[in-house]
């Protein structure tokens, strides 16, 4: 069995890669800046999703995705990509 943490992307640090993880403006176009989040903050915070065998129930996938913009955009990707 798999968990969320073990199977969504991090860097050489350990830390999960937000892909996209910010963005800005520049003459009304929106351009992208990939971001990371420590592994031990994400389980800090988000603990029962952190530690959820994947694929993940369609309730904690809406959960994810609630946490914000760029986790609910990164989450479709991981789902799309059979990770989560």
């Amino acid at each position: 069995m798999t968990i969320f943490i073990d199977s969504i992307p991090k860097n050489e640090d350990g830390n999960i890669i937000l892909s996209p993880g910010a963005s800005y403006m520049i003459d009304d176009k929106e351009m992208f800046l990939d971001g990371v989040v420590e592994v031990l903050w994400f389980q800090e915070n988000f603990n029962t999703i952190a530690n959820a065998s994947c694929p993940l129930s369609d309730e904690l996938f809406q959960q994810l995705k609630a946490i914000g913009r760029y986790w609910e955009l990164n989450a479709i990707n991981w789902r799309e990509q059979g990770l989560i």
